[in-house]
Formats: C-alpha cells, sequence, structure tokens
C-alpha cells in the first residue's frame, strides 16, 4: 500500500523535526515539508535540470494538489500533561491549477533555476506564478509553509504546554 500525499508530507516533516530533536530535546522543534501530487504521480524536489523539465511538463495543463505536512515536536519533559503526546502532525493541502506552459517559457524558466530545490520544480513565490490559473486555498501551504495551520499548531501546542506546567 502506497502513503497518499497528506500522510507522505507529515512523515517527512516528522524525520526532519526529529532529526533536529535529537541535539535539542528541551526545544519545540518544526518540521515541514511540502510535495506535490498529478495526474503523473507524487513529486518532491527535482534531482536535476532534466527531472525538473519532466515534472513541469506533467503539472503543465493540470489542476493537482499542493500538500505540506507539519510535524511540531514539543520537548520531552512537556508531554506528561499533554495526554501523553509529545508531537503534532497535520497537513494542509492546496489545489493549484496550472495553465499550459509553453516550451520557450519552460526553457526560460529551467535556465532561471528558480527550479531547484522546489516540490513541484516551480515556486509560485516567484516567476511561475505566472504558469498558475488558480489557487484553490493557503497560498502560504504553495509557499511551502500553511501559516494559517501553523498558527492553530501554536495555540494547540501553547495550551497543552500551560496545562504541563500547572
Amino acid at each position: 500500500m502506497t502513503a497518499r500525499p497528506a500522510q507522505l508530507a507529515e512523515a517527512l516533516a516528522y524525520f526532519k523535526a526529529a532529526s533536529v530533536q535529537i541535539s535539542r530535546p528541551q526545544e519545540i522543534v518544526l518540521g515541514a515539508d511540502t510535495i506535490v501530487a498529478g495526474r503523473g504521480g507524487i513529486f518532491g524536489k527535482p534531482r536535476d535540470e532534466a527531472d525538473a523539465r519532466k515534472i513541469l511538463s506533467e503539472l503543465s495543463d493540470t489542476r493537482h494538489m499542493v500538500t505540506t505536512g507539519l510535524a511540531l515536536l514539543l520537548p520531552a519533559t512537556s508531554a506528561r500533561g499533554c495526554q501523553g503526546t509529545d508531537r503534532m502532525l497535520a497537513s494542509e493541502t492546496t489545489y493549484v491549477t496550472m495553465r499550459r506552459i509553453t516550451q520557450d517559457e519552460m526553457d526560460t524558466y529551467l535556465a532561471s533555476g528558480e527550479w531547484r530545490d522546489k516540490a513541484g520544480a516551480y515556486a509560485i513565490q516567484e516567476t511561475a506564478d505566472a504558469f498558475v490559473s488558480k489557487v484553490e486555498g493557503s497560498f502560504s501551504n504553495v509557499v511551502g509553509l500553511p501559516m494559517e495551520l501553523l498558527d492553530r499548531l501554536l495555540a494547540q501546542a501553547g495550551r497543552w504546554l500551560a496545562k504541563s506546567d500547572g
């Protein structure tokens, strides 16, 4: 059985956060990971320019999902009053409709290097916004950090931490 995009994004976010918490066990640690899912499968960050071209070709002229997983890890000593929970996992999904990208536009975008280190090989906050015709949901999620979801998680963590201190 393969993981759904939300499960995969949350797991990746958790592993990122857990790798940091090892050296900072008394800190609150946030991990995030964004993936893009479309008709061609699940896309993370492209390996190279050829992979970026393949991903963008798959996403061109489609409606696809952008899912960011968040993992908020609480300090180990705080978890006692938190119903046995020391981590919160959540995800946000936004639907993005991309118009058809012409060959010249693709070549220019790939030459810019903006695709590097970007899930789905594009950065909506940079010039790839020209390829997007519609965003349904959180724009900050497409950028890579869903601020509305993070705000809710931090509020919940604050309540848990206050409860454990009392």
